[in-house]
């Protein structure tokens, strides 16, 4: 009688130690596991091109300076991007200054207009600055848009007659009418007017002239 009383108050001990320990344990794994979720979603965050993200660092064991030398490591790659985009802009408002040169050169070029293969060069200088120009355009509004994404509030809006500044990009093309009602918006006009230009070039490149510009407000 003695025996089974004693192994049944043995094994009521062991449960009473083991449910001790797990009520111990619990909390600190879920600490533990809750601490390694958010060092995960910092660097998903990180993986998906937000590179100012960071990973809290709580405590000081091994998990804490996993996330110290992960946020080290982000910064730095951070620091090295933002001063590429910094150069690649640099460069391009450098690159601004002999172009318009160029171009003014090519403008003050006093052609004979018998002379057939002086014309043509001429005309193949232009197209080479245009492309230059919508080279350099492309890495400045990239610059720009990178920037306000990184921070909204840095982006500048106004006022803006999408009918007139529709109207006065078209005019640089031939075969374009440009059609419809005055809709003012909030907008940034550097950002509006590669839009235009993007939309109606396509228009040339995949579709046949003459290109019908219309701008209305969707009701």
């Amino acid at each position: 009688g003695n025996e089974p009383s004693m192994a049944w108050t043995f094994i009521s001990g062991l449960m009473i130690l083991f449910g001790a320990v797990a009520l111990t344990a619990f909390p600190l794994t879920r600490r533990l596991t809750r601490r390694l979720e958010l060092l995960n979603a910092g660097v998903e965050q990180w993986g998906q091109g937000n590179l100012s993200a960071r990973a809290p660092v709580l405590g000081r064991d091994e998990v804490a300076k996993l996330a110290t030398s992960f946020n080290n490591a982000a910064g730095k790659i951070e620091e090295l991007v933002d001063t590429n985009k910094m150069m690649l802009a640099n460069a391009s408002h450098e690159l601004r200054t002999p172009l318009t040169r160029i171009r003014m050169n090519v403008e003050m070029l006093k052609i004979d207009a018998n002379d057939a293969r002086l014309s043509k060069r001429k005309t193949e200088i232009e197209q080479d600055i245009s492309e230059l120009d919508e080279m350099i355009e492309g890495i400045l509004l990239s610059s720009r848009l990178e920037a306000y994404d990184k921070d909204a509030t840095q982006m500048p809006l106004e006022s803006v007659d999408l009918l007139a500044l529709v109207a006065e990009e078209c005019a640089h093309y031939k075969d374009v009418e440009v059609s419809g009602e005055s809709v003012t918006v909030q907008g940034n006009p550097k950002l509006l007017r590669p839009l235009v230009r993007n939309v109606v070039e396509n228009a040339f490149k995949y579709g046949l002239p003459p290109v019908d510009v219309r701008v209305f407000a969707k009701s």
